[in-house]
């Protein structure tokens, strides 16, 4: 008896301790989770936080973006010490000037969430899951976004892009229309996955999501149009760490399009991908000038003398204030013989432009673009105004030098007041000073002052002896220059923004000169060997053109490297030993070109690009109507005759075409190439004209349209004549 008492007392002993084991587990684990909810609570409060702050350095980083008024750029200083928020704030009057002092492109910032709402527009569909708003597009994207709150946050990921869409013949593919005006079909797979989303935190990779299409049964799309509202996203799922899945419910009739079915009007696919219409070469050829009419006819109704159009808003804007896209255009006018709307250009030049303006204006973007166009203009047509207003514009541009010999950043044409804006750190740019030689040396010729040329030597002959020595044959120089010495300071280097046209204008400057000055083409050489070496990596099938800083590998690429490509096929022509290592590289970074359109749904490119875990991500989403892309196609295709890049030519020109082009005139940016439909930036840079619509028409048109034998093109695709020895 007395052992069962004993047993008893261990039961009770035991079941006392579990009970109070348990009691104490359950109030840990109770503890446990409100910690856990207290701390989402903070994480939450941190992330909206860190949002806003991370909203305005962005806004400051896509300033520095456009540090080239509308060409782009870094705005950290590497050679002027810490970049000082406070000092260049929103309200600063630091900034690169754009309109108003906003530089172009800022503009992209702007969320779309606001600006195309699901319930507004046909094929996408939203779906809020706690903090996040998921959306789907069918053959678009699918993104998550959290909406601005109190504190002005917004994030926006991008899970993923639509592949190329299937065609409406294939088995398993659905096609329906989505609007009444859609000439084309949008198909879609029962499962799809969408691809080359943002990088995930861990850097690495990239976000994907696999989109489910289920049919709602009993309900047929009216008239083979599938109505606003009609999709519906029933869940969003992430299974593993930025791998998602998302089911769209549609009306059964989209279903009912499958396997060849499709709804009637043919089977076109939407978007950036879809088929383009069948066209000869002049057929194409006669697209691109009317481009060019549609273009002119725009500046000359709402923004005649302006620097640039705004299309949009059918106005006009000035930030240098020398009607800026007359003297861009003048040349390309010539060249698509629309002599009427050429001789109106050349009369402004002769009645109005006027140089005795006190605002400051771009040294570098006046002589590439203002110098560079009147002497192409006038090298093409013989009118002698043209030359007489360039000698003019270059004796005022002679007073931007500095002790040096270095040209400074800006000038007052008027007072001859030269200075270098505070957010350079009180640097020049390498692109800056490295980019007046073609000019000024065919400037000396057509007046002969050989002034201009000794001048525009003396800043080569700087960068040259002060450059650094060479690095296993190689030498590369960082973007900022000090004035008083022309030595290099700080240690970012980059054939893109700040950095590009130097290395451009050390081959093309051999060139204009008959190959006679042999220090440009060893200087030309030498940076092709050290960009070789330390800034290509190829991955993921592709081969890019990085940046470097601190001695780091930057794994990013701007547009603005895509001339690259050209120059290196141009200067293969002329550099038997080089010839197939530069054309092999030239053909692979045209690739890597190519590609940063197809990544998109509106077919057009984003400003730059990241590599992430070897796939290729938009850096920044807007795009200004660059021209370097179709700048390489043309020399690609004229030294190549490979049929490819006439095809890729006429792919992006027809994406312009359908995303860029106001019908009342002109044609504008995008904010956001990731969005069909995207909000347009409401500006015509003048490069769209002088650069990219001139490349167009040079890709396809017959070679005498331009003898490259007789002309080298400048940074602006202004053709100079070579210049006698």
């Amino acid at each position: 008896m007395g052992g069962c008492n004993w047993l008893v007392l261990l039961f009770t002993a035991q079941l006392v301790l579990f009970s109070c084991f348990m009691i104490t587990f359950f109030s840990m684990e109770t503890r446990r989770q409100e910690e856990q909810r207290e701390m989402q609570k903070e994480l939450h409060r941190l992330r909206t936080d860190n949002l806003a702050k991370e909203r305005k350095l962005i806004k400051l980083a896509e300033r520095a973006e456009s540090w080239r008024f509308d060409r782009g750029g870094e705005s950290e200083d590497d050679a002027g010490g810490e970049f000082n928020e406070d000092e260049w704030s929103e309200e600063s009057d630091e900034h690169p000037p754009g309109e108003d002092g906003t530089p172009y492109g800022a503009e992209a910032l702007a969320p779309e969430e606001e600006a195309l709402p699901a319930e507004k527009r046909a094929g996408c569909a939203r779906l809020k899951e706690g903090w996040w708003v998921y959306e789907v597009c069918l053959g678009q994207h699918v993104r998550q976004f959290h909406a601005a709150d109190a504190k002005a946050a917004f994030a926006e990921n991008m899970l993923g892009m639509a592949p190329h869409a299937c065609g409406a013949e294939e088995a398993g593919c659905h096609c329906m229309r989505l609007r009444e005006d859609d000439a084309a079909l949008s198909c879609h797979k029962a499962e799809e996955e969408y691809v080359r989303g943002d990088a995930c935190p861990d850097r690495e990779s990239t976000r994907s999501v696999t989109v489910k299409l289920v049919c709602r049964e009993g309900e047929e799309a009216a008239d083979s149009v599938l109505a606003e509202g009609a999709l519906a996203l029933v869940s969003v799922h992430e299974p593993e760490t930025c791998r998602y899945e998302a089911t769209v419910e549609a009306p059964a009739g989209l279903c009912g399009a499958a396997g060849g079915g499709g709804a009637a009007g043919g089977g076109e696919a939407a978007g950036g991908s879809e088929p383009l219409p069948a066209a000869t070469v002049e057929e194409k050829r006669q697209a691109v000038v009317e481009a060019l009419r549609h273009s002119w006819k725009g500046y000359e109704q709402y923004a005649w003398g302006k620097d640039e159009l705004q299309p949009v808003s059918h106005k006009g804007k000035d930030w240098v204030g020398l009607g800026l896209t007359i003297l861009d255009s003048l040349d390309v006018l010539w060249m698509a013989n629309l002599t009427k709307e050429f001789a109106h250009g050349v009369e402004w030049v002769r009645d109005s432009l006027n140089y005795e303006r006190p605002k400051p204006i771009s040294v570098f973007e006046t002589t590439i673009r203002c110098l560079g166009g009147m002497l192409a203009a006038y090298e093409l047509s013989g009118e002698k105004v043209l030359l007489d207003r360039s000698i003019e514009l270059g004796e005022k541009l002679q007073k931007a030098y500095g002790a040096a010999g270095l040209p400074y950043t800006t000038l007052s044409l008027l007072t001859g007041h030269k200075t270098i804006p505070n957010w350079t750190g009180g640097s020049l740019l390498l692109a800056e000073v490295g980019t007046v030689q073609m000019e000024f040396f065919a400037l000396a010729h057509h007046a002969g002052r050989p002034e201009f040329r000794e001048r525009a030597q003396r800043a080569i002959d700087l960068l040259d002896s002060q450059g650094g020595g060479l690095t296993d044959g190689g030498r590369l120089w960082p973007i900022h220059i000090r004035p008083e010495s022309g030595r290099p300071s700080g240690s970012t280097i980059s054939w893109g923004a700040m950095g590009d046209s130097f290395y451009e204008y050390l081959l093309k400057t051999w060139l204009l000169t008959g190959k006679k000055h042999e220090q440009y083409k060893r200087m030309y050489l030498e940076a092709v060997k050290g960009m070789q070496r330390r800034l290509i990596i190829e991955e993921g099938g592709l081969t890019y053109l990085c940046e470097e800083k601190s001695g780091k590998l930057v794994r990013k690429m701007d547009h603005l490297v895509c001339f690259v490509p050209g120059t290196l096929a141009l200067g293969a022509q002329h550099l038997p030993e080089q010839h197939d290592e530069h054309m092999a590289l030239a053909a692979k970074l045209a690739e890597t070109c190519h590609r940063m359109y197809t990544l998109t749904p509106t077919g057009l490119a984003p400003e730059f690009v990241k590599i992430v875990g070897g796939s290729m991500v938009a850096g920044a989403n807007h795009n200004l109507l660059r021209p370097e892309t179709i700048e390489a196609f043309f020399y690609l295709w004229r030294f190549t005759k490979d049929a490819r890049y006439r095809e890729w030519g006429w792919e992006i020109f027809s994406a312009f075409e359908r995303h860029c082009r106001v019908p009342s005139g002109g044609y504008s940016g995008l904010k956001n190439v990731k969005l069909r439909g995207s909000a347009k930036d409401d500006t015509m840079q003048t490069f769209w004209l002088a650069e990219s619509l001139k490349y167009f028409l040079l890709l396809f048109s017959d070679d005498s349209l331009l003898d490259l034998n007789t002309h080298v093109i400048n940074t602006e695709a202004h053709p100079i004549k070579i210049l006698p020895s």
